[in-house]
């Protein structure tokens, strides 16, 4: 009947922290970017018990494709204004972002020989 595009996924685009405090650790490393999901990582540091701790203000996030889609994990408002242009006869740089949305390149070449040798 109906297809939905299933829009499922969320993406972190940036977190920001209020304070980080280190009193000593090996490595420390923010996260941020990449699914959003229950127990997502936004920071890690080794060795586990180093004395780190960190006050997070905020996590930006985006509805992204999921799972089944030809750009899952995308972000969906770039990609369907990339798609908009695109549709529009404007010049689009179609990498990634289209990748999945339209046919290979040699496929488009050889439908359009075929219709000039009125195939």
């Amino acid at each position: 009947k109906h297809r939905r595009l299933p829009l499922l996924a969320s993406i972190v685009r940036g977190v920001s922290y209020e304070s980080v405090r280190i009193g000593w650790a090996n490595t420390f490393e923010m996260g941020g970017g990449g699914p959003f999901k229950d127990k997502a990582v936004l920071a890690t540091w080794t060795p586990p018990e180093a004395d780190v701790e960190v006050n997070l203000s905020s996590v930006i996030t985006e509805i992204a494709f999921g799972e089944g889609t030809p750009s899952t994990g995308q972000p969906v408002a770039p990609v369907l204004a990339e798609l908009n242009r695109y549709v529009g006869g404007q010049r689009t740089r179609s990498g990634p972002t289209l990748r999945g949305f339209l046919p290979p390149r040699d496929s488009c070449r050889q439908d359009a020989r075929m219709r000039l040798a009125g195939g």
